[in-house]
């Protein structure tokens, strides 16, 4: 892939992101989500581990994204979440001993 390529491409997909934010009929606003990008690895019960401490902690995941790495060793959890829950659900996710980054 060239590098142009790359960048008309990368730039695409961040207006879909944000645009597939703005849709209607979230039980929050846009406003009040926050993205966390968990690394995780390719493994059964990752994903189950992730959901539980959400439970665990009441934490409502609005949307999941699952990006998975290019040699099948791990991927990336894109998960949107009530912002003033973020960093409750960031700490338990550290604490698990996953790779936490927010965005927003």
């Amino acid at each position: 892939m060239l590098d142009d390529e790359r960048d008309v491409i990368l730039e695409s997909l961040l207006s879909a992101a944000s645009a597939r934010r703005q849709l209607p009929g979230r039980a929050l606003s846009t406003e009040d989500l926050v993205y966390l990008r968990v690394k995780v690895s390719d493994e059964p019960g990752v994903l189950a581990r992730v959901t539980r401490s959400a439970s665990e902690l009441a934490v409502n995941i609005y949307d999941i994204e699952i990006a998975h790495g290019i040699e099948g060793t791990g991927g990336t959890l894109l998960l949107a979440v009530d912002a003033q829950q973020s960093q409750m659900f960031t700490e338990a996710l550290s604490a698990l001993g996953f790779q936490v980054a927010l965005e927003q």
